[in-house]
């Protein structure tokens, strides 16, 4: 018996394991996509308390994206606010003693 088969069917590759015919599956690989500071803080907390969204995102190849998305709204959230912040003490009177 061979090792390895291919099912025309369906165009997966089986390999023999014991008695049995397994199908060699892959995962596809995933961009690389940078999560930052508020990706990492988010991926521990939906870890530690949303367990079952987290197996979901993880399951379904979407983790890395959910996680890139929130670290890229909290720093346009930041930086909005660092600007409104340095405009709000460009525009009000300074205070001399």
């Amino acid at each position: 018996m061979d090792k390895y088969i291919f099912d025309e069917n369906n165009g997966l590759w089986y390999e023999r394991q014991g008695d049995y015919y397994i199908p060699c599956l892959t995962i596809p690989a995933e961009e690389e996509q940078p999560i930052g500071l508020w990706g990492r803080r988010h991926l521990r907390y939906i870890k530690e308390h949303r367990k079952a969204r987290y197996t979901s995102l993880l399951l379904s190849s979407s983790l890395i994206l959910v996680l890139s998305a929130h670290w890229e709204t909290e720093t346009r959230r930041r930086r909005g606010m660092a600007a409104l912040t340095y405009s709000q003490r460009r525009s009000s009177p300074s205070q001399q003693p």
